[in-house]
């Protein structure tokens, strides 16, 4: 199983917080928010726990880099080994456990 402090937690804060962090939230979106990026308490969500294929943030990630849509537009694109990682990490019900979800784990 994919642990999310260890191994997705990482992804996020190098690829995806400067853009959709706290201080950023391009477009209302926070990867730094459970609620926010499962599609919680109202919030539309880029990840589909249990679908990775119909989870945004991975189709996103997967773009080719030229395309405007991809992630992360900014720093080095995701590897295969850190796309493998959310995919399977999605696939396994994107566990996001509140301990980790406390603000001192992100810095």
């Amino acid at each position: 199983a994919v642990d999310f402090g260890q191994q997705v937690l990482p992804v996020l804060r190098r690829a995806c917080l400067e853009c959709y962090g706290s201080e950023a939230a391009k477009g209302g979106l926070r990867l730094d928010a459970r609620a926010s990026a499962l599609g919680e308490a109202g919030h539309p969500g880029v990840v589909v726990p249990g679908q990775p294929e119909a989870s945004e943030l991975l189709r996103r990630v997967r773009l080719p880099r030229a395309d405007k849509e991809a992630m992360p537009r900014r720093g080095a694109p995701l590897t295969a080994a850190e796309i493998e990682t959310l995919r399977v990490w999605i696939a396994e019900g994107a566990a996001w456990p509140e301990q980790v979800a406390e603000k001192k784990h992100w810095a």
